[in-house]
């Protein structure tokens, strides 16, 4: 075999290397970076009013109509308490009041503290529309999942 042969392919073998390189690398051209994409990572929801952050919303009930536990955070960044009342959107029950210190946060229940609701409006399984005021925050509602009271959740099944 001749050098410039021996060149040659080996120049085709480095062009063919470059294009599959080129080729391949593209391939994430138009995808989003994952990590730049808000998420919500545990079972309920997340909405962000003001100052204050809402995060992993969601209801433990047994059956529609009964009690259900409110589980989930509240976080306050801002230098003023915020006074919270959650509740139902449809306003059907007496709502809960929740106050989040400044620059603290809070969780709404706990195995021995449960903050509930009465009147689920939907059954496990279901998404419920929740209101959420809170001064000086401002108001939002969002769509919570309705979770059952089984495996991790067990602690957190209401009373009645």
């Amino acid at each position: 075999m001749s050098t410039s042969s021996r060149l040659r392919r080996s120049a085709a073998a480095l062009a063919l290397a470059a294009m599959t390189t080129v080729g391949l690398g593209a391939c994430g051209l138009n995808s989003p970076v994952q990590t730049d994409v808000d998420y919500q990572p545990g079972d309920g929801s997340a909405v962000t009013i003001g100052q204050v952050a809402v995060r992993n919303l969601a209801v433990v009930a047994e059956a529609k109509g009964g009690n259900g536990t409110l589980i989930g955070y509240v976080a306050n960044s801002g230098l003023e308490p915020v006074n919270l009342v959650i509740g139902w959107a449809d306003g059907s029950s007496e709502p809960v009041s929740i106050s989040v210190p400044p620059r603290g946060a809070t969780t709404l229940s706990s195995a021995t503290d449960k903050t509930e609701l009465s009147g689920v409006p939907g059954a496990p399984g279901d998404w419920v529309q929740i209101r959420v005021n809170g001064a000086p925050a401002g108001d939002g509602s969002l769509q919570v999942p309705v979770l059952t009271g089984r495996d991790y959740l067990e602690d957190y099944v209401p009373a009645s």
